[in-house]
């Protein structure tokens, strides 16, 4: 395994510019590059002042994303990467590193992190200094707080809470350092906030970059699921709730490899089960208080979030969102032969929803050359090749036996869940089958239709 050191040393994180140093592998000289939050808005008038210990997680979720997108890894290779980051509470954060955030970031990344506090010296941010009224109030189970992707699953969640808790309101935490994501996700938060009023609020925040463009940069973001959930707990926190709320199907939450040479950080790791059980922990000892990260469709298929979506007012909306792994200017923002396409495609196909979603592979035919369709058929052919075997463990006599005898990682994750939940672990068990064998029998029933055009007689057998 190679190692390829980076170092990156941040002056005090600001709403303006402020300067980062990039130490690269084999170079001589450092770069400059600028990186802002804008927070003002995320924050404001939450509280009369920002805790200290809220503002460095902010700036750490800031350093952390600036960091992954620019340190560029060959293949599996591991990282070496240290990163000088001024905080208000340096000894805090020493001791929260030894105890968690080095494991999380390598749980994340695959990378060996290794972040030196110094004492923040400057007067801090606006968010951390204004001196407002606090109108977060205490709304108890009136308030519901959410991360905001502006994809199909945070749209099907949100519009299966609205309508299931009617006295509740949602307000949506987004983030990104990229517009074209942001205006997508402050689109059909609108949609749905004119629809329902003013139930719906969403929250943005900004991480801007500048001297990166001629940068190469890391196309896997394997830490943006730290990045989100940190932002969203510190929000979370401030309004006075202890939950953070994650709408993701199960099948993408858990992320099983579509084909047996996938490892590790070949499959994200955003949402997983044990990933938001390790980021309460984190979270609950930062704040000194009982904190937890929830996914309340962990047990639920793509296709059985969006079935309500069928024939409803909210059908139209749900099609306008992105799902694609890759960033599509112009007529056809997403791929469609992406993973992430492929199970939006085949979700929406078992919901019974006509999908009008102008896909690149379906609908640019000139521009779609023989390396996208190949990589379609690829894709394609990895998700059925996975079916089949999801189908043969079903038929089994002992379908969880045979479930954790493919995937071993099934089992850590069931018990995990039953410690945590206090359920039972043969609850958990039950309901991780039942999942899976709902993910099969809608493949069987559209895989020809998701498959159409890309590879003939297309199955699941």
């Amino acid at each position: 395994m190679g190692t390829r050191p980076y170092r990156f040393v941040f002056d005090s994180i600001a709403a303006k510019l402020g300067r980062v140093q990039m130490f690269s592998p084999g170079s001589s000289a450092p770069r400059d590059l600028s990186v802002a939050v804008d927070d003002a808005s995320f924050f404001h008038r939450l509280c009369s002042w920002i805790p200290e210990q809220v503002a460095d997680m902010v700036d750490i979720a800031v350093a952390v994303s600036v960091v992954d997108r620019l340190a560029v890894r060959r293949e599996n290779d591991m990282c070496i990467i240290d990163v000088d980051l001024p905080v208000w509470q340096p000894q805090l954060w020493w001791q929260l590193q030894d105890d968690y955030l080095k494991d999380l970031l390598f749980w994340y990344t695959g990378d060996q992190w290794n972040l030196n506090f110094k004492l923040r010296q400057d007067i801090g941010r606006i968010s951390e200094r204004q001196g407002l009224i606090s109108d977060a109030g205490d709304h108890g189970d009136q308030l519901e707080v959410a991360l905001w992707s502006g994809g199909l699953d945070s749209f099907a969640g949100l519009d299966c809470r609205l309508r299931s808790e009617p006295a509740r309101r949602y307000e949506l935490v987004g983030t990104g350092e990229n517009t074209v994501i942001q205006n997508k996700q402050s689109q059909i938060a609108n949609s749905l906030c004119a629809r329902y009023f003013h139930r719906v609020k969403y929250i943005p925040i900004s991480i801007r970059k500048d001297g990166t463009g001629r940068l190469p940069k890391s196309s896997s973001q394997r830490s943006r699921g730290f990045v989100f959930i940190a932002l969203g707990s510190a929000y979370a926190y401030l309004k006075k709730q202890r939950i953070l709320y994650i709408y993701e199907n199960g099948i993408g939450a858990i992320n099983l490899p579509y084909r047996m040479s996938e490892v590790g950080l070949d499959h994200a790791r955003s949402v997983h089960p044990v990933t938001l059980l390790d980021m309460s922990r984190f979270v609950s000892h930062l704040f000194g208080e009982d904190f937890r990260i929830v996914n309340p469709f962990l047990y639920q298929t793509k296709a059985e979030m969006c079935k309500a979506l069928a024939g409803s007012e909210s059908e139209t909306i749900a099609l306008q969102t992105v799902s694609c792994d890759h960033l599509h200017r112009g007529r056809y923002p997403q791929c469609g032969y992406c993973t992430s396409c492929l199970l939006r495609r085949q979700a929406l196909a078992a919901a019974g929803i006509r999908d009008v979603t102008p896909y690149r592979i379906t609908s640019d035919k000139q521009g779609i050359g023989d390396h996208q369709r190949y990589l379609a058929q690829v894709n394609l052919s990895a998700m059925l090749h996975q079916a089949k075997i999801l189908r043969r463990c079903m038929n089994s006599k002992d379908p969880w036996h045979q479930l954790v005898e493919q995937y071993p990682q099934l089992s850590a994750i069931a018990d995990r869940l039953s410690k945590h939940e206090g359920e039972p672990l043969q609850q958990i068990i039950d309901r991780v089958c039942r999942l899976y064998y709902s993910y099969v029998v809608e493949w069987e029933a559209v895989a020809g239709d998701v498959g159409r055009g890309l590879l003939d007689n297309c199955t699941v057998a």
